[in-house]
């Protein structure tokens, strides 16, 4: 990643950061599976919605996931339904209350403004999301629509705040995501992949 000074134009100051966490992250096929769901049933561009989960020492388990209405302005502002989001997560937390909140997805296969915005709320206490020592801040979950290759494309981020003088910048570095299937989701997986043909 670059970052360009503003007082000095021509000079270019590089980081090259890595993710050092030895976390396993793994996803329940069942998550992307729904995810692809509700991108086909509000037949928008960018579906966004939170990721719930459990916590172990060394190793993340996404479980779940629900979608939460996005509001685009005239303007060109960005609002999530909060008040959505907070209902779905007690009623999540009623039916199983060890998932807390992992962090967000969406179906892009880039980061946007967009999704800054909404990853930011995630950040939030009012979100939920609860910092923990093997995840610090929330991870973004990215999942390609098109399914290019026949495939998922599940790409997880974590946030890497960076001080540069007075300055805080984001960066969002790429972790590793393993994907869990068993042989429903196996079968699940095929009839979509067919569809997507």
């Amino acid at each position: 990643m670059c970052i360009r000074d503003r007082f000095m134009s021509d000079e270019i100051l590089t980081l090259e950061l890595g993710y050092t966490s030895s976390n396993i992250i793994q996803v329940n096929a069942q998550v992307p599976l729904q995810i692809l769901e509700f991108y086909g049933r509000r037949k928008t561009e960018k579906v966004f919605g939170a990721l719930l989960g459990v916590h172990s020492l060394n190793k993340i388990d996404i479980t779940e996931c629900y979608a939460v209405p996005i509001y685009v302005s005239e303007e060109g502002d960005i609002a999530m339904d909060k008040d959505f989001h907070k209902k779905m997560l007690e009623m999540s937390r009623q039916v199983n209350s060890k998932e807390t909140i992992i962090g967000c997805f969406v179906t892009s296969s880039e980061i946007t403004k967009e999704v800054e915005v909404i990853y930011h709320y995630f950040l939030s206490r009012e979100s939920g999301f609860q910092t923990q020592i093997n995840l610090p801040t929330p991870l973004l979950l990215m999942i390609d629509p098109q399914m290019p290759n026949n495939s998922f494309n599940l790409r997880g981020y974590v946030q890497q705040p960076i001080s540069v003088c007075k300055d805080q910048l984001t960066l969002f570095q790429e972790t590793k995501v393993d994907l869990l299937f068993g042989s429903e989701e196996t079968n699940e997986l095929n009839i979509v992949l067919n569809k997507v043909k």
